[in-house]
């Protein structure tokens, strides 16, 4: 601690004792122990009028204070930090990195697999020893299928851990994606091809509600940074938001914590109704994706981006105030497209949202300080923001974990032929966009060389530090692709038996989409954790595949 920082935290704890004195009555006391404080050098400013007599409150208030001062401090000191150009970040080892796949788990589902996550499964059980209740929380795989089942698992072993279904209240159909509420692990919402976006009880097990905006399949859901905004798409055209109506939280037994240890018996159960519909928006085709990110007040004029990008800037400088948006993309369109949520959306997350609008410099540019809330704006994705032709449409969107920039998979209009035996043709046109939000600057192009086809849903997930991705296909192939569009990894890991070996023998007969389509890759995922350098898959071949060096 600095002698500043002991100096203020001084002269804090005598205000407190003065201001306690004062309200319990003992003015002379209060009198003297500001004589002394000065006799020490401690110039001691005018204290104002209590708001409450009780000690315990203007200790807590202090405490606030300071916590609120961290974070500013931590935000000052985050935004000072520029933002890394992703193309100076480089994925070492050799030109080929020696993954293989290492885990075969072939029982967690009886059909297709949809979906594949690396997410939280809380636990609470009762201790015998300590005759308490311990809560735990342990990454584990999270699966979808056409079986209608939420199943996880253990990323080594396999074993089932958990099985969410219930054929009354929830999923009458295949499940095609999952979430899980950032600030509670317990809630977990799932949506699938019946229309139905799903909110369930970990803990319990069981459906806490069901939201029915939808009138056909629901592809994907989203949350937003802190939990207090939920999002679907479906292919009934629309894009539905929806706000918490309560917030919960659960964390771990044992968790270090600031200010105090506190031991909890009971922890209020997951109650219905959770959200609230708040907005709904009708799509010109299919929405495919959708992503949550924080940027700017308001989109900057391409100009101004423009010359910013000539400065060396690569995204949105961090000094400025922002709010929570969603993005969201359809098929057949190469716009990216974006939804202001309400200011106060998230706000005790974003950098710098504390401080006033008027503590920030004067900006020289004359787009408005804030879009409306609710308002949509679209950017175009091709090269030439003038060039509206769609030669692809934009089917995945991430985060790059270490730029923040929004990384954009396309699938490309590839024509195919009704008597060939494959629906996939070599394309060199599939790549990755990234892109600063709020903008159609490419900051880099990655032509990733994997073959699509028009009835693809390309999926992609980075290594931890932004160097390179790996991706889905539909040859039963995982690829590790760099910045650079070099293909550092490739290992067969669908259409493929338990022991490794090629359907038939034959690589090439593993590679080929049959009827029964059981090469296809259908999403992937990095894990994490001491999991690290490992990756899970999963396709229709109905397994889940571990891939590790």
């Amino acid at each position: 601690m600095s002698s500043a920082d002991l100096y203020d935290l001084t002269l804090a704890s005598h205000l407190i004792v003065e201001q306690f004195l004062l309200t319990q009555g003992y003015t002379s006391t209060a009198t003297q122990l500001r004589t002394d404080a000065a006799a020490a050098g401690l110039a001691l400013p005018p204290l104002g009028a209590s708001e409450s007599p009780d000690l315990r409150y203007i200790v807590e208030s202090y405490r606030s204070r300071i916590s609120a001062e961290k974070r500013k401090a931590q935000s000052i000191a985050r935004s000072a930090v520029a933002t890394p150009d992703p193309l100076t970040l480089t994925l070492p080892g050799p030109a080929t990195l020696p993954y293989h796949l290492s885990a075969s788990h072939t029982t967690l589902h009886a059909s297709n697999i949809l979906s594949i996550s690396h997410l939280l499964l809380p636990r609470r059980t009762f201790s015998t020893t300590t005759s308490r209740y311990t809560n735990a929380i342990h990454p584990a795989l999270v699966t979808t299928a056409a079986d209608k089942r939420i199943v996880f698992s253990n990323s080594t072993t396999g074993d089932v851990e958990e099985i969410l279904e219930d054929p009354r209240e929830a999923h009458q159909a295949a499940v095609l994606c999952v979430a899980q509420d950032p600030l509670d692990s317990r809630v977990l919402v799932s949506c699938g091809m019946d229309g139905k976006v799903v909110v369930w009880d970990l803990l319990e097990r069981k459906v806490v509600q069901v939201l029915q905006e939808h009138s056909r399949f629901v592809v994907r859901v989203a949350y937003s940074e802190s939990g207090e905004y939920l999002a679907s798409i479906g292919y009934d055209r629309k894009v539905v938001v929806y706000r918490r109506l309560v917030e919960t939280m659960f964390r771990a037994s044992g968790e270090e914590e600031e200010e105090e240890e506190e031991e909890e018996e009971e922890v209020e159960g997951v109650k219905g109704p959770r959200y609230e519909k708040v907005f709904e928006l009708e799509t010109k085709s299919n929405p495919e994706a959708i992503l949550f990110v924080g940027a700017g007040m308001a989109p900057v004029p391409e100009e101004e981006a423009n010359a910013a990008a000539e400065e060396g800037a690569v995204a949105q400088t961090a000094a400025e105030a922002k709010r929570t948006w969603l993005c969201f993309t359809v098929r057949n369109d190469c716009f990216l497209h974006y939804i202001a949520l309400p200011t106060s959306a998230d706000s005790s997350l974003h950098d710098l949202s504390h401080v006033s609008l008027q503590d920030t410099p004067p900006s020289k540019s004359s787009h408005p300080a804030s879009s409306p809330d609710w308002s949509l704006h679209s950017f175009n994705t091709n090269p030439d923001i003038h060039d509206h032709h769609v030669s692809y449409s934009l089917l995945s969107l991430t985060l790059h974990p270490s730029s923040g920039l929004i990384c954009i998979q396309t699938g490309d209009h590839t024509p195919t032929s009704l008597s060939s035996s494959t629906t996939t043709t070599s394309s060199t046109l599939s790549r990755l966009l990234l892109l600063p939000a709020l903008s159609s600057r490419r900051a880099l192009t990655i032509f990733t060389g994997v073959s699509t086809s028009s009835y693809a849903s390309p999926r992609h997930s980075w290594l931890p530090d932004g160097s390179a991705c790996w991706l889905n296909s539909e040859d039963g192939v995982l690829r590790l692709v760099d910045l650079k569009g070099k293909t550092r990894a490739s290992v067969l890991a669908h259409g493929i038996d338990s022991s490794g070996e090629a359907a038939g023998g034959e690589r090439d007969l593993a590679a080929t989409w049959t009827r029964g389509g059981n090469t296809i890759v259908k999403d992937v995922v990095v894990l994490g954790g001491v999991e690290e350098g490992k990756v899970a898959s999963c396709g229709f071949d109905r397994t889940v595949r571990i891939v590790s060096l």
